[in-house]
């Protein structure tokens, strides 16, 4: 298992748990649907703002 793989499963266990906490408290569903959703967006100009380049090599 690689370490992305690992931070993904991560990420998809722990958002959903939070979300249910913000949603079950005094913020409601609109506060956890915003965590959600900035949780989202951080994660989209992160992958946008990469300058990686791969190098294509053949096996």
């Amino acid at each position: 298992m690689g370490l992305y793989s690992a931070f993904a499963y991560l990420g998809m266990a722990i958002l959903p748990a939070v979300t249910g906490f913000i949603a079950d408290g005094p913020g409601g569903f609109s506060a956890a649907f915003i965590i959600t959703a900035i949780a989202a967006l951080s994660v989209a100009i992160t992958i946008g703002r990469c300058r990686c380049t791969h190098a294509s090599t053949a096996i």
